[in-house]
């Protein structure tokens, strides 16, 4: 009694357990990859660096301070100079620093949208790689069922031949067949480790424990072709990561023609002034104070030709990825629509075939069973039947992986 309550009790958790692993679902991992992966941490503290170039492009150089002592004291009127404190403050031109303030924030936010497009991009390789991983588990899952009925045939064909109603060939063949699956099964499992890593890989999770549901209903979308098109223009992190770089350059470039203009320095002197001993003149031991103000130079103009000539050709090398990144998208929606349109094409194609195979099959076995030939025949109808099932399982897999890269194409 006690051994069977131990059993029981271990049933319930594993039970549980295994009810608790089983609710994860797309989602679930979806959030894990956001949450875990170090390629897409790497980008998102990318982005913070680039924030933190901003308030040093707005910030003024530092100040300078210097003290100077007289070895041989400089003997005036009022008395001698003993040693000199000086500080001065250099400015830029105005709207310098402000246009290298908004090259910065701009520079940031294209790291912003690059982030953005690498989570997107992550979420569709978790999604392809669950796709693919659920095609392998039903594959497998179809393919031990489709085991089991050919030993039951097999079976079938031992009692025909032992009652002399059919020969020893049919059960050999049945032999052959089951060789051959178990072959596409090794295959099938043999598949999923490699993809398995990748998916884990993808989550940061070695430990992950995988499981998939029975079924894979097919996606929905919606969308035209035409407003796809308008939603990539206007939502793509990959275009609107390279619109926040041309709005940098083009700060970058003011700042570049500003760098050209005088700086502007400010500073005072203070000069400590000692008392005369000999005589006492009027202000005998006052210190002096001496404003400046000074201006750079910018007289080398090559230099900053070259700076403002730089900005220009970034700014137009980015209008150009634009215009091959736009062009690329198309091609990519193109394709994905293709596949979408393919895939649900087969996914009918495969219903309607699964259906007249399996009353093709069933009247096989039941001709066989009575009259113990064609034994063949329903070996090859077996086969066109799981072909079909297998063949119907990708399709789904195919059209929620192109519905998956079209919602990444559109950001949706």
């Amino acid at each position: 009694m006690k051994q069977l309550m131990i059993k029981w009790m271990i049933s319930l958790a594993l039970l549980i357990s295994g009810a608790s692993i089983t609710a994860q679902s797309l989602d679930d991992y979806l959030i894990q990859a956001g949450q875990h992966n170090a390629g897409l941490k790497a980008l998102f503290s990318d982005y913070m660096a680039a924030l933190e170039k901003v308030p040093q492009a707005k910030s003024l150089p530092d100040p300078v301070m210097a003290f100077g002592y007289f070895l041989s004291p400089v003997e005036t009127r009022i008395g001698p100079q003993e040693f000199r404190i000086s500080a001065s403050q250099m400015f830029p031109w105005f709207g310098e620093l402000k246009a290298r303030e908004q090259a910065a924030a701009y520079m940031a936010k294209a790291k912003y949208e690059a982030f953005i497009d690498a989570r997107n991009k992550l979420y569709f390789d978790v999604k392809k790689l669950y796709y693919q991983l659920f095609y392998l588990e039903e594959s497998i899952r179809t393919t031990d069922e489709n085991i089991v009925l050919v030993r039951s045939m097999q079976d079938l064909a031992r009692i025909k031949f032992e009652s002399g109603k059919a020969p020893m060939v049919d059960v050999l063949r049945a032999d052959l067949e089951i060789n051959k699956l178990n072959e596409r099964l090794a295959f099938f499992e043999d598949t999923r480790k490699p993809l398995e890593a990748a998916f884990k890989e993808k989550l940061n999770d070695s430990s992950l424990i995988l499981l998939w549901p029975d079924t894979l209903t097919s996606a929905s979308w919606l969308l035209d072709k035409e407003a796809a098109r308008d939603s990539i223009r206007n939502a793509n992190p990959r275009l609107k990561a390279l619109g926040e770089q041309e709005k940098a350059w083009g700060y970058q470039h003011e700042a570049a023609i500003k760098a050209g203009y005088p700086s502007i320095n400010l500073g005072i002197d203070y000069i400590n002034v000692g008392q005369r001993t000999d005589l006492n003149p009027a202000g005998n031991g006052r210190d002096a104070f001496l404003p400046k103000i000074g201006f750079t130079l910018p007289i080398y103009r090559n230099k900053y030709r070259a700076m403002q000539q730089e900005t220009v050709l970034m700014q137009q090398s980015v209008v150009q990825q634009k215009v091959e990144i736009q062009n690329r998208l198309d091609t990519e929606l193109e394709t994905a629509e293709r596949d979408l349109q393919d895939a649900e094409r087969r996914i009918s194609l495969y219903r309607d075939q699964l259906v007249i195979a399996k009353q093709a099959l069933s009247i096989l076995i039941s001709a066989y069973s009575s009259a113990g030939s064609d034994f063949e025949e329903v070996l090859r109808m077996d086969r066109m039947l799981l072909n079909y099932e297998l063949q119907l399982a990708k399709a789904t897999t195919d059209q929620n992986t192109a519905v998956a890269n079209l919602k990444y194409l559109i950001q949706h």
